[in-house]
Parts: structure tokens; C-alpha cells; sequence
């Protein structure tokens, strides 16, 4: 470890009372990305931020889910590392859920609790701080930077690839990392290669004008809940296994992720007791982590039939049924090509059934396991935490990290910075204290590592 990164853990340590304020002050926005609420302002505190650290930062795309982009390009023949987070969060959900205000953070046994306190604004807001101190300590940051916080995230980042397409001069890096997910149940914080793609869709049927008395139509009319699961089930066998001709993994693609993915630790009895299920889903013969990254995924998240409230539910024929749903896909499949799957086995299996694309689609990414800038980053991680990380392929949630590979021509590496009982997207959303202050400083170490890349 250098001097100048030794004065700036010290600076952040010494700051560290300043810096939870600051977390804190980010959490109190409402940043509601589904509903709008709160983005524009919060984008133009953010591109302040960036502006007081010497970043020409700027508010990208139209509407009220802004890009906020920056760069500070200041040291020639260094590397340039791209910062990406998002400063969107997910709607609170059920308020009775939380043990207090969602927007209010509320410190307690070592950890904040907030929406976005993890997911995402804990991590970014830590690597914000980390060039923050560099630049007190040292008056210059050892490797050029770009950050982008995005504002659409959590509704699949729609626009990120266009927009980063019309701004490449801007955005332009040798190396891009990503602050976001929770980190591994042994303690351990996770670099990661690569993700999983997703596409979300609905599925809906219309069998009548109106939903019909079942005792005078029972037999008779058509029933769209009997439609829809027929439907469905069309789509993945008892097996487990999906039945789409074209969703079939590239053995090319996913043959070296099976093979890596059996040599990553997991505890399945600590798994089934902290979720709370019985048993592992269909293949039973899958292992754990090559479930979640060399194979695709169908998950069904929201079934509806007839009158949402129980009470109103009479012996009815329901007229409408429908499914929200979302594909996870693997290396070497496109969002494209998967849907277009799933339409043609839809007109196969069930004409009736209609098939609507619902939010932004993202692309599955990998980038190499053995790049120096991956040997980099690996190293000063664990400066920063004090222990080595977990190295992985993939992560089995979606990331817009294809963006970057597409559009920017570098790879892409995950840093999980928050905790992994963080309670993403759920009530009581959190990242401990040491967590959040050691991301502080695995940021001031990457950029310190990138940095003596120059040399």
C-alpha cells in the first residue's frame, strides 16, 4: 500500500461520521424511478456533486429519469475507469412492512435502513466519497474517471445503451466498475465477471365481455385462467426444463460457466433455512450456482384471475387473466431471439394468449476472468476490505453491463460492495456501517490501482 493511499483511508476514517451524513442526506430523496418521483432533482444535486470535484458532469437524455454523467480526464497516459451505479430505487412497497419510514434512514445495531440504502445508493454514494477524499488528500485523482449514475435502473435502464452510443467521446473507458449487489454469506465481498440477460413480459388472454356465472356457463365458456395456465405451462415442463425451441443454452457459451460454477462455496442448509424453502426447484440434478449462471430462467412474478379482493370473489368464470413474467437468459442468447422464441411457441401451444414486452430488455455480458485489469482490481479490493474477495463468472440477476462491452468496447466487473442480508427490494432495505465505510475505501484503492497501471 502506497503512502497517498494510507492518508486517504486515513482522511475517510477520520470523516466517517461526515460521510454517513452524507449517505443519509441521498436516502431522504425519493428517487422512485417506476413513478418519477424525486429523479430530476436528485440528478441535479448529483451532477453538482461531480461539478465541485472538477467533472465536466452533465444531465444526459430528456424527461425525468436523467443520465448523470462526468468525466475528469486530468492524467495523460493513464487508464480511465468508468464508475457506474444507479441512483433509482424501487417503490417501498408495503409501508406497515418497515419498522419506520422508508425515506427516513433510521440507525440501528450497526446498520442504516432505508429504500436504496444497498440497492444502490450506499455503493455509489461510497465510491463518490472515495474520489471526494482522494482529491482532499492529494489535490488529483491517479487515473482518469468517468461515473455514470443511472436513473432508470430498476426499470431496466430502457435507454442506457443509446444513450451511452450518442456520448461515447464523453464516456469513453479502458475499464468499468460496478458498485451493486449484496456480497457473500461467508462475509467475503464478490468481483464478478458477468451477468445474466432479462426480459420481462406479460401474458394475457380475453375469453368473453365480461366474466359469466359459473353454475349457467361452467362447461360452456371458455375459462382465462384455465387459458393462461395452459399456456404457461406450454413454456417450462414438470421437469424444470423449458420447452422453447430457440432458448436452448449454447453448450460454447455456458460449457466453461458449469465448470466454474462448480467449484463456488455454498452453503445449501444456510440457504434453505435464510429463504425459507423446502427444497432446490426442478432439475433437482443442477447445482446451485450453475442454476443461477448456465441456465436460463422463467419466472412467473404476478398471476391475476378474476377480482383481485377475495371478499368480491363470487363463482364467476373469469373473462381476463394475465402473467407478469421474466426470462433470465445466459451467454450467448439475445433479447431478441428469446422473445421471438416465445412467440412462435405461443402460436403453437396457445394462439389466444397474447404476449406483451413490458419494460427496457438487457442482454447477458461476460467479460474475461483473466485480464490484468481483473488482477487490478482484485487486489486492491481487498486492500480496501481487508481480505480477499470471492472471484465469480456470472451473477444470476441482470446488470446493464452489455451496454458497456457494445458500446464502449471494455469489460465489465461487479464490486459487491453492500452486505448479504442487505434486503434488496424489500421492506427494511440496509447496509451495515463497516460495510458502507470499507467500500469507501476499496474505492480509493481501485483508484489508486488503476493508477499505477500508468507506470
Amino acid at each position: 500500500m502506497s503512502a497517498a493511499e494510507q492518508r486517504a483511508f486515513a482522511h475517510a476514517d477520520a470523516h466517517a461520521d461526515d460521510h454517513l451524513r452524507r449517505l443519509c442526506d441521498q436516502l431522504r430523496q425519493p428517487t422512485v424511478s417506476a413513478t418519477g418521483d424525486g429523479l430530476r432533482a436528485a440528478a441535479g444535486r448529483l451532477r453538482e456533486w461531480l461539478q465541485r470535484l472538477g467533472f465536466d458532469a452533465r444531465l444526459l437524455g430528456e424527461g425525468s429519469h436523467p443520465l448523470v454523467a462526468g468525466a475528469r480526464r486530468t492524467v495523460p497516459g493513464a487508464p480511465t475507469v468508468l464508475l457506474y451505479g444507479h441512483y433509482d430505487v424501487q417503490p417501498p412497497g408495503e409501508r406497515a412492512l418497515w419498522s419506520g419510514a422508508p425515506f427516513e434512514p433510521r440507525i440501528a445495531d450497526g446498520r442504516v435502513y432505508a429504500r436504496g440504502a444497498a440497492d444502490n445508493k450506499g455503493q455509489h454514494v461510497a465510491q463518490l466519497l472515495a474520489l471526494e477524499t482522494v482529491l482532499a488528500c492529494e489535490g488529483e485523482l491517479p487515473c482518469n474517471v468517468v461515473v455514470v449514475l443511472d436513473g432508470e435502473e430498476e426499470i431496466g435502464s430502457p435507454h442506457l445503451a443509446a444513450t451511452v452510443g450518442r456520448h461515447r467521446e464523453l464516456l469513453a473507458a479502458d475499464v468499468v466498475v460496478v458498485a451493486d449487489g449484496p456480497g457473500h454469506p461467508d462475509g467475503r465481498v464478490r468481483i464478478i465477471a458477468g451477468c445474466r440477460g432479462c426480459l420481462s413480459f406479460e401474458l394475457s388472454v380475453t375469453t368473453a365481455r365480461r366474466d359469466l356465472h359459473s353454475g349457467n356457463w361452467g362447461g360452456v365458456a371458455p375459462n382465462a385462467a384455465w387459458e393462461l395456465v395452459r399456456a404457461l405451462a406450454a413454456l417450462r415442463g414438470a421437469d424444470g426444463a423449458l420447452t422453447v425451441p430457440g432458448l436452448e443454452p449454447d453448450p460454447a457459451h455456458v460449457g466453461p460457466l458449469r465448470s466454474a460454477a462448480r467449484t463456488l462455496p455454498v452453503d445449501l442448509d444456510a440457504v434453505r433455512s435464510d429463504s425459507g424453502i423446502a427444497r432446490l426447484d426442478a432439475p433437482a440434478a443442477r447445482g446451485f450456482h450453475e442454476r443461477l449462471i448456465a441456465w436460463p430462467a422463467l419466472s412467473v412474478n404476478v398471476l391475476a384471475a378474476g377480482p383481485c379482493d377475495p371478499a368480491a370473489a363470487g363463482a364467476a368464470i373469469p373473462a381476463h387473466a394475465s402473467a407478469r413474467c421474466d426470462l433470465r437468459l445466459v451467454p450467448g442468447q439475445e433479447p431478441e431471439q428469446a422473445l421471438a422464441a416465445l412467440r412462435r411457441r405461443l402460436a403453437e401451444v396457445a394462439p389466444e394468449v397474447t404476449l406483451r414486452p413490458t419494460g427496457g430488455a438487457m442482454a447477458p455480458a461476460a467479460s474475461p476472468v483473466d485480464s490484468p485489469l481483473l488482477a487490478r482490481l482484485e487486489a486492491a479490493v481487498a486492500r480496501g476490505q481487508g481480505a480477499a474477495p470471492l472471484v465469480e463468472p456470472l451473477v444470476g440477476g441482470s446488470l446493464p453491463l452489455a451496454t458497456w462491452q457494445r458500446q464502449l468496447g471494455c469489460p465489465a466487473y461487479i464490486v459487491t460492495y453492500a452486505d448479504h442480508d442487505c434486503a434488496t427490494h424489500a421492506p427494511d432495505e440496509n447496509i451495515t456501517l463497516d460495510a458502507f465505510r470499507r467500500g469507501i475505501r476499496s474505492g480509493i484503492a481501485t483508484l489508486f490501482a488503476f493508477g499505477e497501471a500508468a507506470a
